[in-house]
């Protein structure tokens, strides 16, 4: 039977912390577990909600919400949640890091006394809103003995060996689903036989209520979301701003449920200041040898690495001997589990890892990263290899297209695309009615531009037009878009004004002389 106990400490409007006074009394806590006994997470009903409760801030076009729940002698923590998204909103809750609606989650207990609430948003666009209905607390930690283990920063593992498959590991947002890892794969995909930007993450990264192709325009990619060794927000699953470069948008090209592995192709290549490289890749249907390293983020932490000379090797797994038929979401041909608790091993993964890359010890991408098992005595990654999709559910055929048996490929330097750059001239700002004017424009690195004001439609992204407006004042501007997101606006004014005369006509003025002669002629005056 659930234990409810009145709150003894509540948040005022503007108090950050809410602090719980919890009877540490026998028979509701249990103070030591004895050896092989599991411990016990007591439940406690709550009545937090972010409409009066934590603290509201705002700035530039972001609002934050905040609320830290401290409850002095835990050790575990972890809290009943009903959380109502708005578009661009995220939570962040312990370990875990949600982007839409979702009722009574608890999140994973964090193994200390306090647990950190905070909700972000876009300024404009109405606020998402949290209700926290109960917590789950022990006073012995309930984390598992192997997660207990340090997050491993990328940078203390940084070779120049492993150095070039890391700057093709990307941090993704699948719109409002899910945050997950990716990475820049070497292909030979386009028509001319040249690489395309074509990122490789797992499927169950896709939003499931939508068509892949809309999972795949709402994408958002950050590049170069790193740290310093030793930097304490290797940890942070709330320092995704690290980033150096971002871009967003991509298409759907290809995904296989069964091998958890989803394809799509970026609308366009990462700027110079992403540094990303093209990973090379070993798809050979056969178990790696010697020590295999991963390189992730782990929700929207900094850039995460784990390695272990340790691996499991099943194929077909969970298949029907028979018929070969997959009766569940995931079956994946060839899977590799990555023994994190095996003598030499580092690091681990977490949640917001899924999708990220299992390399060689070659350096090569053997597959994508589908989940793991995290328990007292047992952690292992599990990856999905790329080897097992090659010809049997047909991935060589696309990243390989004129060879699809071709099964390795080394990497290299993608190339990169310049900052979006417009220009718009006119070639006068002040003419006389009856004349014309040429506007003019450039839109370098841009991917389609759009008119507004005193002209409109689809503009190519160079060329020139030629008007000859009325008497009036016009503003003419220019709207493009970049192909990795962002946008930019010129804009150019020309005034209409009446003819002044001249060319073979009569001005107003010589009109009015000539007036004012014949009316002195017929007053006798000349």
């Amino acid at each position: 039977m659930a234990l409810s106990i009145p709150l003894h400490a509540r948040a005022s409007p503007a108090a950050p912390e809410v602090v719980i006074d919890y009877p540490w009394y026998a028979p509701l806590a249990k103070k030591a577990a004895p050896p092989g006994v599991k411990v016990i997470a007591f439940p406690y009903a709550v009545d937090l909600d972010s409409r009066r409760d934590g603290v509201w801030t705002t700035s530039g076009d972001v609002r934050r919400w905040a609320l830290s729940i401290r409850v002095p002698g835990a050790s575990s923590l972890a809290a009943e949640l009903s959380f109502t998204a708005v578009p661009g909103a995220k939570l962040s809750a312990g370990r875990e890091i949600l982007l839409r609606s979702k009722q009574r989650y608890v999140t994973a207990h964090t193994g200390t006394e306090t647990i950190m609430l905070v909700m972000t948003a876009p300024a404009r666009g109405g606020d998402p809103h949290l209700a926290i209905t109960g917590l789950r607390i022990a006073d012995a930690p309930i984390v598992p003995k192997s997660s207990e283990r340090q997050f491993e920063s990328y940078d203390c593992h940084r070779t120049p060996e492993n150095e070039p498959n890391a700057r093709a590991v990307a941090e993704i947002m699948v719109g409002g689903y899910a945050m997950c890892s990716a990475t820049l794969i070497n292909n030979r995909a386009g028509e001319d036989g040249a690489a395309r930007p074509l990122l490789i993450t797992a499927d169950h990264c896709k939003d499931p209520d939508v068509e892949p192709e809309s999972s795949a325009q709402n994408i958002r990619v950050y590049w170069r979301a790193e740290v310093p060794c030793g930097d304490p927000r290797t940890g942070d699953y709330s320092a995704l701003d690290v980033y150096q470069s971002e871009q967003s948008g991509a298409r759907h090209v290809f995904s296989v449920a069964s091998n958890d592995i989803w394809l799509v192709e970026l609308n366009g290549w990462p700027r110079e200041q992403a540094n990303a490289w093209l990973a090379g890749y070993d798809a050979r249907d056969q178990a790696p040898q010697g020590v295999v390293y991963g390189i992730h983020h782990g929700g929207a932490a900094p850039k995460q690495y784990l390695s272990s000379p340790k691996q499991y090797v099943y194929r077909n797994v969970y298949r029907d001997e028979q018929t070969g038929n997959c009766p569940y979401t995931y079956c994946p041909d060839l899977r590799v589990d990555v023994d994190t608790m095996a003598e030499g091993s580092i690091g681990q993964s977490w949640q917001g890892s899924s999708g990220s890359g299992l390399f060689s010890s070659e350096h090569l991408y053997l597959g994508t990263l589908q989940g793991g098992v995290h328990s007292d005595d047992v952690e292992y990654a599990s990856y999905h290899a790329i080897g097992g999709a090659w010809t049997v559910r047909g991935l060589g055929g696309v990243l390989e297209p004129a060879d699809p048996q071709r099964r390795r490929r080394d990497g290299e330097q993608p190339p990169f695309t310049g900052e979006m750059t417009l220009n718009l001239t006119a070639s006068a700002t002040l003419i006389e009615s009856g004349q014309s004017v040429t506007l003019s424009w450039e839109a370098a690195n841009a991917q389609d531009c759009v008119a507004d004001g005193s002209w409109t439609g689809a503009k190519p992204l160079s060329g020139s037009e030629t008007f000859s407006p009325p008497t009036g004042s016009y503003s003419y501007s220019l709207y493009c878009t970049a192909p990795l997101g962002g946008a930019m606006t010129r804009t150019v004014s020309v005034d209409v004004t009446e003819p002044t005369g001249g060319g073979g006509g009569l001005s107003w003025t010589l009109l009015a002389l000539f007036a004012g002669a014949a009316a002195r002629r017929r007053a006798g005056k000349i």
